[in-house]
């Protein structure tokens, strides 16, 4: 055996020579961030390691440079333990300029989020039919009457005539209720042959009877691929009283769906996703009540939504079948559970949990969620629906039909897959405008937080490709375009070859700060002025005038500033100039960050399949775009999207009458409304057998509209 030490988070554990070291820190719970699942494609699973280790893989001679391989950088899914070995830092921003300080490093786990989005749309009207509620009877012990057990005492008290019998759970717990002792609780009270209870109801069902009236809880979640969000809610009065995010930690075997099915391939895959994403519950659940001072005994109902791939691994369901043409889930739907099935501790375990029924097998719970939250149905004006992510989900509704559909956009959208890609997390570029700089065009960027950028993000990518397409360096091909012949201008000036050709150059750390000719060199962004991730109110592709003070106006919620003129040192006469390797930092300031060919491209594949599907299921529907008179756009990435960046690279379906309306976390709003509402959760229930899922790959023309849905133009 040969040992692995990680000093700064205080881990050392006996391994096997030949364990790769991706595998031996997952054994001790170190998740890295590894977007691919660790199959050496996204080069981001770095370590800085010294000891025993296997020489450098073809993968790291290609996703390294000889600097930081020199400096003790490798990829933990390509390096192979041999002999004692000691991580002295990990993370994606691990470069040959942070190595020296690493010593003292902390492990990062993954980036930290920015605010992890919770706040949703709902078209329901406040109120209706509550699910859960309480009642507070007295319960005669001695009436000769012909009740002949407790259970009829108390269903005879509450009026209930030939009531549902008890869960066993309840029944064993009812004679200390009743009677006082052990497991009674506070206030047990049978005085005089009489008992004070208090029951509690779920659908007009009693669910639990305990002595003293109190307070009953629920908790909606959102349980997605990359985070899962939680809410605490008064299941009585309708009350959201504590709202929670945190990052998935399934992320750590793989950033998509189908890394995680592979996974749960594998010996004991299937039982540790799960296990992961039921203990994360858990721990929001009571984050949750402890913030609110609310007792986990007074959790009575949790509901979930989430794809179908998430609900099979939260339930141990194998989900192998999903990544297998038909695509076939195993189930759609399960009946309610009791909280012991699934592995819930931290509620009531009499209480109850469910999920919300899948449609097909890559369209969710989540996406039935978002129909109930905007109040889409059958008998809507024709209005569509897209959750933007890594599997876009697609529901339109009109003419008596409401149809579905889900799209293999991939991560891009969620900055994976792209050269400099990042989440939407502090450093993050997340929109991009032109603006004019003495006659010429230049690129304004905005960074979540502030400071020097570390990578792009999605609603950034969009904002950034629309801004080149308008000023004519990308063309509707998605091809970076030269003007040869004249003086290049500041945007002309960034293109620059890269590893892998023609490379648009955002920031480069060997100035820190970018400056243009006759400029004092611009902050990405003014101090003081950070901006949550997402869109900026003006932040359009359209031109600025920058102000006097060389920043771009103000738009009310941060400061823009142009990045300079001169890309950091690229010089603005004729022809190009080759940059250093993006992770080949020099001051330490932050990675180089620009835009290439490939990240273009990715993006095209992205907004192609999204487009490809909302054509396709207005052929079904027999309608053009042009009658649809609302269009929802739902997730993270669909709320802070610059609706006229989407417009302009044609990620849309051109819809002039329609209002364009994002919608946040609907999913988590469905989700709340059917563990609030009972017409809510009924109309889920109807939805789910209503809705007609499309499936893409089975249509005739999905090809031709796919090729077609890539170029980035509008129409």
């Amino acid at each position: 055996m040969i040992t692995l030490s990680v000093p700064s988070a205080g881990i050392k554990l006996n391994v096997r020579p030949g364990t790769r070291l991706f595998d031996a820190l997952r054994e001790a719970r170190v998740r890295l961030y590894a977007p691919c699942g660790g199959r050496g494609a996204c080069g981001k699973c770095r370590v800085v390691v010294a000891g025993g280790v296997s020489p450098p893989s073809d993968i790291e001679l290609k996703l390294l440079d000889g600097k930081e391989l020199e400096a003790g950088i490798r990829l933990a899914c390509q390096a192979m333990l041999t002999g004692d070995a000691v991580v002295r830092a990990a993370g994606p921003s691990v470069d040959a300029a942070t190595v020296p300080a690493a010593s003292g490093a902390a492990v990062a786990l993954s980036p930290e989020p920015g605010a992890i989005l919770s706040w949703g749309y709902s078209a329901a009207a406040d109120g209706g039919d509550p699910r859960v509620w309480t009642r507070t009877v007295e319960v005669d012990l001695e009436s000769q009457d012909g009740e002949p057990s407790d259970w009829e005492r108390v269903t005879a008290a509450l009026g209930i005539d030939g009531g549902a019998p008890p869960t066993l759970a309840l029944a064993r717990r009812l004679p200390a209720v009743l009677r006082g002792g052990a497991g009674a609780g506070e206030g047990a009270d049978a005085v005089a042959g009489r008992s004070r209870v208090c029951a509690v109801f779920l659908d007009g069902t009693v669910m639990d009877v305990v002595n003293t009236e109190r307070d009953v809880f629920g908790v909606a979640l959102d349980i997605g691929t990359t985070t899962v969000v939680g809410y605490l809610v008064n299941l009585v009065t309708g009350e959201t009283v504590n709202v929670e995010g945190i990052l998935n930690p399934q992320a750590g075997y793989g950033a998509d769906l189908i890394s995680r099915i592979s996974f749960a391939e594998t010996p004991d895959g299937l039982e540790t996703l799960r296990h992961e994403i039921v203990g994360a519950v858990n721990n929001l659940i009571r984050r949750l009540t402890s913030a609110s001072h609310v007792d986990s005994d007074q959790i009575y109902l949790v509901g979930a939504v989430g794809n179908t791939c998430m609900h099979h691994l939260f339930l141990g369901i194998p989900p192998k079948h999903l990544a297998r043409y038909p695509y076939n889930p195993v189930v759609r739907q399960c009946n309610p559970l009791a909280p012991a099935e699934v592995g819930l501790d931290a509620m009531n375990e009499r209480g109850q949990f469910f999920f919300l029924p899948n449609i097909a097998g890559f369209v969710g719970s989540d996406a039935l969620a978002v129909a109930v939250a905007c109040g889409i149905s059958e008998r809507s004006d024709p209005v569509l629906a897209i959750d933007l992510g890594t599997n876009g989900e697609i529901i339109l509704a009109g003419r008596g039909r409401v149809l579905a559909c889900s799209t293999a956009a991939g991560p891009a959208f969620e900055g994976i897959n792209i050269s400099c890609g990042m989440m939407a997390a502090p450093g993050a570029i997340d929109a991009a405008r032109l603006i004019e700089r003495d006659g010429a065009l230049d690129v304004a960027l905005h960074v979540i937080g502030g400071g020097p950028p570390l990578g792009i993000c999605g609603s950034g990518l969009v904002s950034l490709v629309a801004a080149l397409r308008r000023a004519g360096i990308v063309d509707e091909t998605g091809a970076f375009v030269r003007k040869d012949g004249r003086p290049p201008g500041p945007l002309e000036s960034r293109l620059v070859e890269g590893r892998e050709g023609l490379e648009f150059l955002l920031f480069s750390p060997e100035s820190g700060r970018l400056a243009g000719p006759g400029h004092d060199p611009v902050p990405i962004e003014a101090p003081g002025n950070a901006q949550p991730s997402g869109k900026c109110e003006g932040g359009n592709t359209g031109k600025d005038k920058e102000d006097g003070n060389g920043g771009s106006k103000s738009n009310g919620r941060g400061e823009w500033a142009p990045i300079g003129g001169n890309a950091g040192g690229v010089g603005t006469g004729g022809g190009t100039r080759k940059r250093s390797n993006r992770h080949d930092t020099i001051t330490g300031r932050g990675p180089t960050v620009a835009l290439t060919q490939r990240d273009i491209r990715e993006l095209q594949l992205a907004k192609g399949a999204i487009r490809a599907g909302a054509e396709i299921l207005l052929r079904e529907l027999g309608i053009n775009a042009g009658e649809i008179s609302r269009v929802f756009l739902a997730g993270a990435f669909g709320t802070y999207l610059d609706k006229d960046a989407a417009a302009a690279i044609g990620l849309l379906p051109p819809a002039p009458r329609a209002s364009v309306t994002p919608v946040g976390n609907a999913a988590g709003e469905g989700a709340l409304l059917a563990i609030t509402s009972r017409d809510a959760y009924r109309e889920a229930l109807r939805l789910a057998r209503k809705i007609e899922h499309v499936e893409l790959g089975a249509h005739a023309r999905f090809q031709e509209i796919f090729a077609e849905s890539m170029t980035l133009e509008a129409r």
